[in-house]
């Protein structure tokens, strides 16, 4: 039994029905969380940002940004974490430009350092639009949280890679991607790009598979994810800091596996490419949240013979195209999933560009 994540009414279900689980115990979902990554990373001697984790209260939080900021007195905003925060959405930026007066130059106190962060600490923007300062606390002091130093580098890369922990032993590198983030500070997860730019790839697959490595040892199963940032320094060379550890199935998850049930084809570790039974490469460009309100009321019928009608659809002969999914959320919500493909990064950022001229043309009121 495979699900997108594992949790005790899974594990529950498959014992009932005596069905194998391929996921990692729920025991272990700490691995998963915000503190168990920065552990994991520090286990594994891979470069992480700074920052503090096991946070448990608003005290822990102020204490640890407090610490931070006298540490790396350069840092100009820092970025709040809930252990369990989903795509960006239980994140939140502070931002120290407000608090100048109490920066470590100018010589205060800790105590009036503190006091002035506690009060702070509410007015943070939260990713999730919804979030209040009370909602927000109320999960940090729950389930814990980490705090971070924000990168500022507009340039900054977000790239990932996927692996595989067999029920066997086995350990495999399957994939590498360059995540598309949107929202102000890039804290939410929009869509993805194979293979991650050729710079870093190799580089994060690497410390990706010592990460993993580490939680093996502990006992983790199935899928899972690395995340990362990097930044281009002078010459440049790419630094990368790793940041997350998804244990479970993602958002780059399907893209991949659609690609192979089409071509059949192995992604090559030594190089990081997908190869086709005729050891030609294949790149593509998913999101899982296109949309427009143009779109609500378009029946997957309707999806379909647009498709068609354009020549959009993933032909077998050519080995690209484009490849539809998440749909049931298109007539309702105006939102659906692409994965586009081509022989070349052009060509399937050409198949994607062109799916959304044509809804878009298709639904102009």
């Amino acid at each position: 039994m495979t699900c997108f994540t594992v949790t005790e009414a899974e594990r529950s279900l498959s014992v009932a029905l005596g069905i194998p689980l391929y996921g990692s115990d729920p025991d272990l979902c700490w691995l998963g969380t915000k503190s168990g990554s920065r552990w994991a990373f520090r286990q594994a001697g891979v470069r992480l940002l700074p920052g503090a984790e096991d946070l448990k209260s608003e005290a822990d939080l102020v204490e640890a940004i407090g610490a931070l900021w006298e540490a790396h007195d350069g840092i100009a905003r820092m970025v709040v974490k809930q252990n369990n925060g989903f795509s960006g959405q239980g994140n939140a930026i502070l931002n120290l430009g407000t608090l100048s007066e109490v920066s470590p130059k100018r010589g205060v106190s800790r105590a009036a350092r503190e006091e002035a962060l506690a009060g702070a600490l509410p007015k943070m923007r939260f990713v999730d639009p919804r979030q209040t300062w009370d909602t927000f606390i109320e999960k940090f002091e729950r389930e814990g949280g980490v705090v971070e130093a924000f990168v500022e580098d507009k340039d900054k890369r977000a790239p990932s890679c996927q692996l595989r922990i067999s029920p066997e032993g086995s350990l495999d590198a399957i994939s590498t991607h360059d995540q598309v983030v949107e929202g102000v500070d890039g804290q939410i997860y929009a869509g993805c790009r194979f293979p991650s730019d050729a710079a870093y790839r190799m580089n994060i697959q690497r410390d990706a598979l010592r990460v993993a490595e580490v939680l093996q040892d502990k006992g983790a199963v199935g899928r899972l994810a690395v995340d990362f940032l990097c930044v281009q320094v002078k010459g440049g060379s790419w630094e990368h800091y790793a940041i997350e550890t998804n244990l479970r199935l993602g958002g780059t998850t399907h893209p991949m596996m659609l690609l192979r049930m089409m071509t059949d084809g192995r992604y090559d570790p030594d190089t990081g490419l997908y190869l086709t039974p005729r050891d030609e490469p294949q790149f593509y460009v998913a999101t899982d949240t296109m949309r427009s309100d143009s779109y609500r009321g378009l029946l997957v019928e309707d999806l379909l013979d647009i498709a068609a009608v354009d020549g959009l659809h993933y032909q077998a002969w050519s080995e690209s195209g484009v490849l539809f999914h998440f749909t049931g959320a298109l007539s309702e919500f105006g939102k659906l999933g692409i994965t586009a493909v081509g022989k070349t990064p052009a060509e399937a950022d050409q198949w994607f560009e062109k799916t959304r001229q044509v809804l878009d043309g298709e639904t102009k009121s």
